[in-house]
């Protein structure tokens, strides 16, 4: 009974399987037709009328398209580069990048500053746990980050950003200094 229920099954799929391809066929000759299009048709002996026609659409569409080609001028006004990037990567070179670029501001972790009488200085570190003095206008981060300003207790860095329409835009990103004995920022 299992057996026959399962064969059943398996001839039901077959037939819809049929049926679908069969419609999908029917459907894409009747749109060639209406288009023009050059389909060719089944030779059987005995129907050189169709072979003909099939041979005079083709012609046709042949001749159509060889003049919608001689036509056609490519006007590339308005129109992006197709070999330029999407996407604006940056375009910076590897070897051209301080240590602190390679990582996002998210990822470092302001651990001192040192006042002095004219320039402040701060010490981050990076998630491997090597640590760089950096000072006003050190480049740091990804996006093109510069240390705009050391306080007490954190660096104020001005990082360029893309909005969603593209233009460049600047944002002012801090990082507070982290407390050791206490295990957290202030």
């Amino acid at each position: 009974m299992r057996q026959k229920r399962k064969r059943n099954n398996h001839f039901m799929y077959f037939i819809s399987l049929a049926l679908v391809i069969i419609v999908f066929l029917f459907t894409t000759i009747d749109e060639a037709r209406a288009q023009k299009l050059f389909v060719p048709s089944i030779l059987i002996v005995g129907q050189s009328k169709d072979v003909n026609e099939s041979e005079k659409i083709a012609q046709e569409v042949g001749a159509k398209a060889k003049e919608a080609i001689e036509k056609y001028i490519y006007d590339p006004k308005g129109k992006r580069d197709p070999f330029k990037q999407f996407v604006d990567s940056g375009a910076k070179d590897k070897k051209k990048l301080v240590p602190l670029q390679k990582y996002e501001v998210s990822q470092l972790k302001l651990t001192g500053i040192i006042w002095g009488a004219n320039i402040n200085k701060a010490m981050v570190e990076d998630p491997i746990g090597k640590g760089y003095v950096i000072k006003r206008g050190t480049r740091i981060g990804k996006n093109d980050g510069k240390v705009k300003k050391i306080t007490k207790d954190r660096v104020i860095i001005t990082e360029k950003y893309r909005d969603y329409l593209g233009k460049i835009k600047s944002r002012e990103v801090s990082l507070k200094l982290y407390h050791s004995e206490k295990g957290e920022t202030q």
